[in-house]
């Protein structure tokens, strides 16, 4: 979460006389926040006006009100405790921004260190070549090789219609719309896409990967999938659909992939981002780099 948010048009203090107004012009300020994110930011703003309860609103603010508040949500993960501070932060920056707040007293107030464990969540190559050997059932197979190939994620694989497959000269191409709104293409290896074809025409409407109901497959059938692959493959920790993304960043990097490129497939928003998995036009894509059987 960025704790400076742009809003989509400027916007003067004068157009601001309450903090509930500020807080709605900052939760619609990036323009593609979804519904769902933004309730997640309303209550991490409620939880903080909640504990600490400012008499002056968000304009008594002081950084010892932080740090208090830092002392009651530590016992939560160290993860959400960042969460919920950098909700605060934002909000602050962004009335600071707009002239509603004399000043980001949230400057001065740090995130809580998250340890890494992405290395905790990064299949091996031959863990997840096994995964894909041991998966029976062509649907389930085919959703796990484009988990895997896409770099995908959850919602956005059982989301796919068919219109946003496209065929190339070599293979194809999937078009995501994914998270905060954003566009990217990846490409498909010829292998895979070959696999995708063989399930025949469809109306472009309908989604990819089906229940048996005929319906889109849901996030949770989409979970329980891959869990069940990975207990068959013996594989004991709780590989969930993510850890597919995680793989493919991983392996692509290890086998080459400019982190840029690996960027641009995964959709991630720096390439501070992307770094963490170095160990730790669509006429490219790092799914090329992957040894895909």
């Amino acid at each position: 979460m960025s704790d400076s948010l742009i809003p989509l048009q400027p916007v003067s203090v004068a157009q601001v006389d309450s903090d509930l107004q500020m807080i709605e012009l900052w939760l619609h300020s990036e323009g593609r926040r979804s519904e769902r994110t933004r309730e997640e930011y309303r209550r991490d703003i409620a939880r903080f006006e909640e504990q600490m309860a400012p008499r002056g609103g968000f304009r008594s603010v002081t950084v010892q009100m932080l740090i208090d508040y830092q002392k009651t949500i530590q016992h939560f993960s160290a993860s959400t405790q960042a969460r919920y501070i950098a909700s605060v932060k934002s909000l602050l920056a962004f009335g600071h921004k707009i002239g509603y707040l004399a000043i980001d007293v949230g400057q001065v107030v740090s995130l809580p260190i998250i340890e890494n464990k992405l290395s905790e969540r990064i299949l091996s190559e031959e863990d997840l070549f096994r995964i894909l050997a041991l998966e029976v059932n062509p649907r389930n197979l085919l959703l796990l090789k484009v988990f895997y190939v896409s770099a995908g994620r959850v919602s956005e694989t059982v989301a796919l219609q068919w219109r946003n497959l496209q065929s190339r000269e070599s293979g194809g191409q999937v078009t995501f719309f994914g998270k905060g709104g954003k566009t990217r293409v990846v490409l498909i290896p010829e292998k895979v896409w070959s696999e995708i074809q063989s399930l025949g025409l469809h109306p472009d409407d309908d989604p990819v990967f089906k229940s048996q109901k005929g319906s889109q497959l849901s996030k949770s059938q989409a979970w329980r999938i891959v869990r069940a692959a990975a207990v068959r493959a013996g594989i004991a920790r709780s590989v969930s659909p993510h850890w597919f993304r995680h793989a493919h960043i991983s392996h692509a990097l290890d086998n080459g992939a400019p982190m840029n490129l690996v960027k641009e497939t995964a959709g991630h928003s720096s390439l501070q981002t992307t770094s963490r998995y170095a160990h730790a036009r669509p006429n490219e894509s790092s799914s090329s780099y992957l040894k895909i059987k």
